[in-house]
């Protein structure tokens, strides 16, 4: 329970009780949560996947015009080593795909023309082969079952992993930049871009009756990327037609009722966002502010798929084009461009931030009912019964309407703690 006394120009007449349970991730003695390692070579554009006890980082762009890598950093989490291994050939805007004991990885080549080559890495044998994409080149990637997917314009490439063959269907309308996620027996592609023109298309696949539907989102959106969570797929991040909604909002398919969704954060548009989904939640991480060419942010977004609400942490360098990946209780959080400090020029990063679960202190938005008659009240201190809460100065309670406020705190609970709040002293700002 959450109650407010000692309140200055409040009408003591109105009694406030407020009822919440605030999920947190789990406490750990030390609140430091943030630490570091490099790669072996700065970049972005790469991506990461995890198996294992092992993350794999590969590709992406390095300094210098046009330079590209080949480079696979394999971080070891149990020992904390290194070891090295290379692609086929040098790839930038990768994606990877874990299906089994394998890692799949596709992208764009040199000089920006997309690569044929699809490199498959055998972790049980530690062997590297190749094979080479029939059509869909620098696309999308997903997998179901023992078959992976690969969408770009008008091509769907399916690729089946037991009897080494390929089979082509065709998307329409073609397009890249498509969100892609394989949700129960679906392939699902959301958005997209076909030389400047924003789609608002769903192409849904069926993998069992290799069938289309066609559905579409509410607006036209670009560079969408998918996540998937039990029987639901969330679609957000980049770019949309009118430049400017491009991260308000996540769309959400339900594959049990088949509907759609929204929900919305409101944070600074931005873009070139890395994600990851990890334990049920969804990190949105740093990106570069739409219209501010050197204006790179920290915050990373995090939404709970099975609470549905938001929380806020923010990485120690801001960056975009990074990769992001979850393993265990810890998200790391690879590469990408940052910003001089002094110069203000981006230069690419070979800085890997490591976030641990355990440890925690970041900011929960909870909605609350009021009825209070001011615009604005400042929580001086915050005291919980049963649990160490720690109150942040930037801690307020938010007017959004005659009924609608929230508190946004900063507090580290144990993970599922029920919590009995009390703000024992306030101030008001009409």
């Amino acid at each position: 329970m959450v109650s407010f006394s000692n309140l200055r120009h409040i009408n003591f007449h109105t009694i406030l009780i407020i009822l919440f349970s605030a999920i947190i991730t789990e406490q750990n003695n030390i609140y430091g949560q943030w630490s570091t390692k490099n790669l072996s070579t700065p970049r972005s554009q790469l991506c990461a996947c995890a198996h294992g006890s092992k993350i794999y980082f590969a590709g992406g762009k390095i300094q210098g015009s046009q330079q590209i890598s080949d480079v696979v950093d394999i971080l070891d989490v149990n020992t904390g080593n290194w070891t090295i291994a290379h692609l086929d050939k040098p790839k930038r805007q990768l994606q990877c795909e874990v299906v089994g004991d394998k890692i799949f990885f596709v992208g764009n080549g040199q000089s920006y023309y997309n690569s044929s080559v699809m490199d498959i890495y055998d972790t049980l044998n530690d062997t590297w082969t190749i094979k080479i994409i029939p059509d869909a080149r620098g696309g999308r990637i997903a997998s179901n079952g023992n078959k992976i997917y690969l969408a770009a314009y008008n091509d769907l490439d399916v690729y089946d992993i037991d009897t080494d063959t390929w089979k082509q269907f065709t998307i329409s309308p073609s397009r890249v930049d498509m969100g892609m996620v394989s949700l129960n027996d679906k392939i699902i592609l959301a958005g997209g871009n076909y030389f400047g023109t924003d789609y608002n298309t769903i192409n849904i696949f069926d993998v069992n009756n290799e069938t289309w539907t066609i559905d579409a989102l509410p607006i036209q959106r670009e560079a969408l990327t998918g996540q998937v969570f039990q029987n639901k797929a969330y679609f957000g991040t980049e770019e949309s037609s009118d430049g400017i909604e491009s991260y308000s909002y996540i769309h959400i398919y339900d594959d049990v009722s088949g509907q759609w969704s929204l929900d919305s954060l409101v944070r600074e548009n931005r873009f070139r966002i890395g994600q990851t989904q990890h334990q049920g939640k969804i990190f949105y991480a740093g990106g570069q502010v739409i219209n501010f060419s050197n204006q790179l942010v920290e915050p990373v977004d995090i939404f709970d798929c099975v609470k549905e609400n938001w929380s806020t942490i923010e990485m120690p360098t801001g960056r975009r084009n990074l990769a992001v990946v979850g393993l265990n209780d810890k998200i790391y959080f690879a590469g990408g461009q940052a910003e001089d400090d002094i110069t203000s020029n981006f230069y690419f990063s070979d800085i890997v931030e490591i976030y641990d679960l355990n440890d925690c202190t970041h900011e929960e938005y909870l909605p609350v009912d009021t009825l209070f008659e001011y615009s604005l009240i400042k929580a001086k201190n915050l005291i919980s019964t049963n649990y160490d809460v720690s109150l942040s100065s930037n801690s307020i309670v938010r007017w959004y309407s005659d009924s609608i406020i929230q508190i946004g705190i900063d507090f580290c609970v144990p993970l599922g703690a029920e919590l009995e709040l009390s703000i024992d002293e306030c101030e008001s700002n009409p």
